[in-house]
């Protein structure tokens, strides 16, 4: 195998890793008040308000990881099918595909994104909770309204808009 031959499938071999991981990096799923998805489009929400009470950090997993996995593998198919050369490329692709997958899976599984679980007591007094991504906590106190329809979660958004006055920074690193 000549050195140019080694660079050209070296090169190759990140170009494919590179679209393999834009592609892991499209499956993220986005939430939060101002997120809505395609298909709820033109549905029907009820609202109900209420005011935070109090809210907590939480984390969302991954979810269903197999749209890594897949990405994962096919794009391992394809670096090791190219990285292999004329010689063997079968076992490479397999070892390609096995290895892929598995990083896909494992990018995906150690996915996460931040939110906070608020409790909120409606206007009849209950209390419910509800849990949704957002950047920043909307504070105690709050009026919001909680939408919710058929077949999908609920979502809390401040009436009035706007979350209040942002965190404040952290403390700069001591040395």
């Amino acid at each position: 195998m000549t050195l140019r031959s080694v660079a050209r499938s070296s090169a190759l071999a990140l170009t494919l890793a590179g679209v393999a991981a834009a592609g892991l990096a499209a499956c993220a799923e986005q939430q939060g008040p101002g997120y809505y998805s395609p298909y709820e489009q033109g549905r029907i929400a009820q609202v109900e308000e209420g005011t935070v009470v109090s809210f907590r950090p939480v984390q969302f997993g991954s979810g269903d990881t197999a749209g890594a996995t897949v990405a994962g593998g096919v794009g391992g198919a394809l670096i090791g099918n190219a990285v292999a050369g004329h010689r063997d490329r079968g076992a490479a692709t397999v070892l390609g595909t096995l290895g892929g997958a598995l990083i896909g899976n494992a990018v995906a599984s150690g996915s996460h994104t931040n939110g906070f679980a608020y409790t909120i007591r409606r206007t009849d007094g209950r209390l419910i909770e509800i849990a949704q991504a957002d950047p920043q906590p909307i504070p105690e106190g709050t009026r919001v309204a909680v939408s919710y329809g058929e077949g999908r979660g609920a979502r809390v958004s401040p009436i009035g808009g706007g979350y209040g006055p942002p965190p404040p920074p952290p403390p700069p690193p001591r040395y």
